[in-house]
């Protein structure tokens, strides 16, 4: 029996109600907010080895960088505010939940890509064993596994 292709199709069905009770824009809004914390994640760690080899240059850049993106996020978050009220008329908070659904199931989708960065980066013994074993007897977590787009993402840093 797979666990993990329970766990996973569990989590996505209650992350996909959640998305469709709370709509397409608040959901979007939480999937950005993750994206925009790794994406600062990288910038912290090129910031510490740019100061460990005293890369001034590129201290400078990782600052400046972090600084946008903070201003980027405060104004993605007033969007998604105001989305957020437009969605609530009614066709549109139909489309919303929908929709909402779809992005639901993309997080739980992303949480399954951040394990597998887990398990392939780092040291996590017979979990990480376990994990990947359950994918291995899985087409549909191996497809998963191949589209990790975050991992795609962090190996082009």
């Amino acid at each position: 029996m797979n666990f993990l292709l329970i766990i996973f199709i569990l989590v996505a069905a209650w992350r996909g109600w959640r998305g469709a009770k709370r709509g397409f824009v608040d959901e979007a809004g939480r999937l950005i907010s993750l994206f925009i914390s790794l994406f600062v994640l990288s910038l912290a760690i090129l910031l510490y080895t740019s100061v460990r080899e005293k890369d001034t240059k590129n201290i400078f850049l990782s600052v400046v960088m972090i600084l946008v993106t903070g201003f980027a996020a405060k104004l993605v978050h007033l969007l998604i505010r105001s989305l957020s009220t437009i969605a609530r008329l009614p066709l549109i908070g139909l489309i919303n939940g929908v929709l909402g659904l779809a992005i639901g199931i993309l997080e739980a989708v992303v949480a399954l890509w951040i394990l597998y960065l887990i398990v392939s980066g780092f040291d996590t013994g017979i979990f990480g064993q376990t994990v990947m074993d359950w994918t291995r007897d899985s087409e549909f977590l191996q497809r998963l596994y191949r589209m990790n787009r975050i991992s795609y993402w962090l190996a082009g840093l």
